[in-house]
């Protein structure tokens, strides 16, 4: 048998930070964060791969990670008048509110045009 004072002893833990010291650690540490990169949509998948998207079509959101544009247009039965529903934030889901917004009031609204996201602007738009 080995007796406790056979075993090296712990080092001290090192002195507590100062409260102030550590907030302003904190406060530089976030004041150079870099944003980070948009998450990566299907279409981004899919050019990483070699096989990039000719089209990119979708009602519901941006099929790439850094787009901001429109995904499709509205048209407002009542007055002939269109607009664009993009996106909540980039990258992300259809804006749902802005469409609600411009077809409310029971007025009839229908989709005229689907937006290619694609650099190729393969838009969709009614059918002859």
């Amino acid at each position: 048998h080995t007796s406790p004072s056979q075993y090296p002893a712990f080092p001290p833990p090192p002195p507590a930070m100062p409260p102030v010291l550590l907030n302003l650690l904190i406060s530089l540490i976030a004041s150079t964060a870099v944003r980070p990169a948009d998450p990566a949509g299907p279409c981004d998948i899919y050019g990483a791969a070699g096989t990039p998207c000719v089209a990119a079509h979708s009602m519901v959101r941006a099929l790439y990670g850094g787009y901001e544009g429109p995904l499709y247009r509205v048209k407002r039965a009542s007055d002939n008048a269109t607009h664009d529903v993009g996106v909540v934030s980039r990258g992300g889901l259809a804006d749902a509110a802005a469409q609600d917004k411009f077809c409310a009031g029971g007025v009839a609204c229908t989709v005229d045009l689907i937006y290619d996201q694609s650099p190729q602007a393969n838009h969709l738009g009614l059918a002859p």
